[in-house]
């Protein structure tokens, strides 16, 4: 609930929302020679969501999610040499209550590499390609009045948002000293964003989903593990994220860190 009250106005707003969440999961493992293993998984998440605004006007929404996942793992081990392959398929569904039914079969895939360069040196890949739901604060069909200056309207043809993100990880240890380079890159497609624009005496808040979103990121870390008891890490990291479509926004951020700690019996000190 909030109540708001200006210039001899009040205004009083008032949502509530119930949410409900259930997953299951059934894998199958088999193993063969050499050090290899297949497992098929299979996932299904289910999502309710139940919102009741009250205001100046009254309205109800629920929202139904349901999402199949299947993935098909393998994983070989080759000594010097460590591969993981896991291709999938994501079947999705959703409803806004009084809506039609939307349906959604997109590819999943979760891959890994990693090599021993020596018994110091290691370089390790990884890519990973998903999709994700809209959720119901945007995909519905309320117009809501948030205060005496904004009002907010779902967008009901939203749609899922498609991420994918490879890495490239090296790793070196020398003595007390580990050092570890990244480089990360993650790509989304449909992102949400938020849309202002004037209405009479108020500006409307809408979702939009014609925007993309590149984020390149390195980091490096170092770690001086002087005994058993006390070690400590230092951090720097570059990050840039990048907004085109809707919009066109792109901004820089570099930070840097260092954290000690301490362990001694079953406590620790950072």
């Amino acid at each position: 609930d909030r109540f708001l009250e200006e210039n001899n106005q009040s205004f009083n707003l008032n949502t509530t929302e119930d949410f409900l969440y259930a997953n299951a999961s059934v894998n199958y493992i088999k193993q063969f020679r050499q050090n290899s293993t297949l497992t098929l998984k299979l996932h299904e998440f289910f999502r309710a969501s139940s919102v009741h605004y009250s205001n100046t006007t009254t309205l109800w929404q629920r929202l139904w999610e349901s999402e199949t996942i299947f993935f098909a793992d393998y994983t070989q081990n080759l000594g010097k040499w460590f591969l993981q392959l896991s291709p999938g398929v994501s079947y999705m569904n959703y409803r806004l209550h009084g809506s039609e039914l939307v349906t959604s079969v997109g590819p999943r895939m979760q891959m890994a590499a990693m090599v021993l360069l020596s018994k110091k040196q290691r370089l390790q890949f990884t890519y990973s390609l998903g999709n994700s739901f809209p959720e119901i604060a945007s995909l519905n069909k309320a117009t809501q009045q948030v205060d005496f200056i904004l009002k907010k309207q779902g967008n009901l043809d939203l749609r899922n948002t498609i991420l994918m993100g490879p890495s490239v990880t090296y790793t070196q240890t020398s003595g007390k000293f580990t050092t570890q380079l990244s480089g990360i890159y993650t790509y989304m497609n449909h992102v949400i964003v938020r849309n202002y624009s004037p209405q009479g005496d108020c500006m409307m808040i809408t979702f939009l989903d014609n925007a993309s979103s590149h984020q390149p990121v390195l980091r490096l870390s170092s770690t001086w593990k002087y005994s058993p008891k006390l070690n400590m890490k230092v951090d720097a990291s570059w990050q840039k994220n990048i907004v085109r479509g809707v919009i066109n926004k792109q901004r820089n951020t570099w930070s840097a860190g260092i954290t000690a700690n301490y362990y001694t019996g079953d406590f620790s000190f950072s």
